[in-house]
């Protein structure tokens, strides 16, 4: 068998920048035009590709999980119905950093040394 595999990747969208919530926080409000351009993309995809049914691998960080929701949320309200999964894979994250020791006073999106 020598057809090409065709996978696409997609990011997670923006997070909130608070490192007291040890880089696990939610998405920035106001990213669902972003969300319906990636669904767009991947439902064309599949589309031209004829697939049925599609699977999303994510990491179990917040954001990943949102952004998956917001995408398969656009995703069901295409035309043509496609199934769609969301799995979530523990080892698709970042290294752990540890935990973070943050200076007094810190607000969320400062930035320090």
């Amino acid at each position: 068998m020598n057809e090409k595999l065709h996978i696409p990747i997609a990011k997670h969208l923006e997070d909130v920048d608070d490192l007291w919530q040890n880089r696990d926080a939610g998405l920035v409000e106001g990213q669902e035009g972003l969300a319906s351009d990636m669904a767009n993309s991947i439902y064309n995809h599949a589309i031209d590709g004829n697939y049925q049914a599609l699977i999303f691998c994510v990491s179990p960080k917040k954001r990943a999980q949102e952004t998956a929701g917001l995408v398969k949320q656009n995703l069901n309200e295409k035309p043509k119905k496609l199934k769609v999964i969301t799995e979530t894979d523990p080892n698709l994250r970042e290294i752990d950093q540890g935990s973070f020791i943050l200076p007094e006073g810190y607000e969320a999106g400062e930035s320090f040394i």
